[in-house]
């Protein structure tokens, strides 16, 4: 009797106080961290470089200058500049190159947040997984020693020792996967923000549950259901691919036509009778014109390839949305259920069952189904628990608004 008595009180004590303490790190501190993720440093490296690109491709080719002679007596010095709009369709490209990079850079940035909401928020979970297992142990642990050679008079008999036999070995190896999530997830952790070394915990620091901003996400909803062309922030990196493949299908165009090029030549020295100064205008025909067209038309066919490639995109970002929507409304009313209804209704079933146990009106069988019935409902609420948070962080992350909120400190 003491042993139960002793047992009931440890486990009040581990799921009845509050937040006490604070975890190892704040998701504040280790944000700051991932913010330096070498990911994001190539990215602005890129950026810059097409930045410079931009400009080079903005000015027109250098100018040509040579001398000719013509003859002994007489010297011209030239200068030829070739003219022509394609420096500035170049330098659009590039712009909308740069532009591109700098969305991948948002978004690389939602997805760390993300990354790292639910990383969080899993090693939360994991962590309480594991004491309610460790403390469950310890009582099959006890309780078998306990009752080893009395299994019989408990009114259990054999298959009641089997039972808590069974009921051990399935928790020693649940366990082992619990720890083997816990160790890719701490790694996975270290991984973003750049510190293998990294190590969460949360002693008895609580995290609040993931709140939906229902307001929030049904007028999202209902927007992406009455309006299916809607262009996400997601897409934000293929809509600039596309604009870049439009200029360079508008430079082909241009290659395909005449170019000009204009010479003009001054008089160095030489008698009255060469004229000073010699203007003349070249123009560039399109003889191989196949080639040309081939070109142009390559081009025109990738945009029109990554324009349907976008719709395609968008449609799948909807849908996967408003699935997400749905999946974290559920997961919401799913923990809502467990907290307040099932776990509160498996503790008085398990007090209860104890009572009767040492009344010697409930079998050593009862006992553990009831204390494993407990066990279950509270392993599920931390699963649900992170699938809630997963599926409101990967909403924000695609639409970037704020559908709910976290463990952020604002």
């Amino acid at each position: 009797m003491h042993f139960y008595i002793l047992w009931v009180a440890v486990w009040w004590v581990m799921f009845s106080l509050d937040a006490l303490g604070e975890p190892s790190y704040t998701y504040e501190d280790l944000y700051h961290k991932a913010l330096h993720h070498p990911q994001l440093g190539a990215l602005d490296y890129q950026r810059q470089a097409y930045g410079y690109k931009a400009i080079q491709h903005q000015y027109p080719s250098d100018p040509l200058v040579g001398v000719v002679s013509m003859g002994p007596q007489s010297q011209y010095v030239t200068l030829s500049q070739k003219l022509t709009p394609k420096y500035s369709l170049t330098f659009k490209a590039y712009t909308h190159k740069q532009n591109q990079t700098e969305a991948m850079i948002r978004a690389t940035k939602r997805d760390i947040r993300h990354q790292l909401i639910v990383l969080y928020a899993t090693i939360f979970a994991l962590e309480r997984k594991l004491n309610i297992m460790i403390e469950y142990q310890r009582f099959l642990s006890s309780l078998f020693q306990a009752h080893t050679k009395g299994f019989a008079a408990q009114g259990g008999g054999q298959q009641a020792w089997i039972m808590a036999r069974k009921e051990q070995i399935r928790v020693r190896l649940e366990r082992l996967e619990l720890d083997r999530h816990m160790n890719q997830a701490q790694h996975s952790l270290g991984a973003l923000v750049g510190d293998l070394s990294t190590h969460l915990t949360f002693h008895h620091y609580q995290l609040p549950e993931p709140q939906i901003s229902h307001t929030q996400l049904t007028q999202l909803t209902h927007e992406f259901h009455s309006n299916k062309t809607i262009n996400l922030v997601a897409l934000e990196p293929h809509v600039h691919e596309l604009n870049f493949l439009k200029t360079q299908s508008q430079l082909g165009r241009w290659h395909r036509n005449i170019g000009l090029q204009v010479q003009a030549q001054q008089r160095l020295r030489g008698g009255d009778h060469t004229p000073p100064w010699i203007l003349s205008v070249q123009v560039s025909f399109p003889l191989w014109g196949k080639q040309k067209s081939s070109r142009y038309l390559a081009l025109q066919q990738d945009s029109l390839a990554q324009h349907n490639l976008i719709e395609a995109k968008n449609q799948e970002l909807i849908a996967e949305i408003l699935s997400l929507s749905f999946a974290a409304e559920s997961y919401e009313k799913s923990l809502s259920e467990y907290r307040l209804s099932l776990i509160p209704l498996f503790k008085h079933q398990l007090t209860t069952t104890q009572s009767g146990y040492a009344a010697q009106k409930n079998t050593l069988g009862e006992l553990i189904a009831s204390q494993k019935s407990l066990y279950d409902a509270q392993h599920q609420y931390y699963t649900n628990f992170v699938h809630l948070t997963h599926s409101l962080s990967q909403i924000q992350m695609l639409t970037n608004k704020e559908v709910g909120r976290f463990f952020e400190r604002k």
